[in-house]
């Protein structure tokens, strides 16, 4: 009985997670497509007009950075969560993943406080910057613990991956919402190539379409099940 309280706690703890982590997705991909496109350096690079454009306004570039590190630990807590759901389950591969999972979401929030620290204060100081220093730090860019997107995007996309394709099989959750997951897990892994080979269209499609529709449609749709039901 105990046990079953204790399992009932942990599913609705990560159902809660779950949806809060949805609505996290949702302000990022918002925050994406209202910050100017100067300000989108994981395709084009950094750039001059890149801190001219902060100088001039940060507030849309604030609140995604903000949001994303927020949102890494929402999805941790999601990760440790179906962790002690399918623990019975667990397999080497499915462990590993979830390792690499929470390595590559602790390394995205650290990455994306950092550099919209250093990012904003250059931007600060950018107009009273000789031509030479604005060039060398363009030249240098931003301080990425991440530059390729492997952490954030390419591990986080294999245990996605990993878990829909247990509960698909195990009929842990509907096949649609399994599916979904699925999808969101190979957009995960175009974000790490875009950003990787600098293809800005992988990268607007990936949050179009997976950080605005399928991430948030997958987590809300796990969160309601777990609150309700559970798995």
């Amino acid at each position: 009985m105990e046990t079953q309280i204790k399992t009932h706690d942990s599913q609705f703890s990560t159902g809660i997670f779950a949806i809060l982590a949805a609505l996290s997705y949702w302000i990022i991909g918002a925050t994406h497509f209202l910050m100017p496109k100067a300000q989108l350096h994981f395709a084009e690079g950094i750039k001059a007009e890149f801190f001219k454009s902060l100088a001039s306004g940060s507030t849309a570039f604030r609140v995604h950075y903000w949001v994303f590190a927020i949102s890494s630990f929402l999805v941790m807590a999601v990760v440790l969560g179906i962790k002690n759901i399918l623990s019975a389950k667990a397999r080497l591969w499915l462990r590993l993943t979830e390792v690499f999972a929470l390595i590559g979401l602790s390394v995205t929030a650290i990455n994306f406080v950092l550099m919209q620290n250093y990012a904003l204060r250059l931007a600060k100081r950018w107009p009273s910057l000789d031509g030479s220093a604005q060039t060398v730090i363009s030249a240098i860019g931003l301080p990425h613990l991440d530059p390729e997107g492997l952490f954030g995007f390419g591990l986080l996309g294999l245990w996605l991956g990993t878990v829909n394709l247990i509960m698909f099989k195990a009929n842990l959750i509907p096949k649609w919402l399994a599916i979904l997951g699925l999808l969101g897990a190979l957009l995960n892994e175009l974000v790490f190539v875009g950003t990787l080979f600098h293809i800005a269209l992988l990268i607007n499609l990936a949050v179009g379409v997976g950080g605005m529709i399928l991430g948030p449609v997958w987590l809300i749709g796990l969160g309601a099940r777990l609150l309700r039901r559970g798995i």
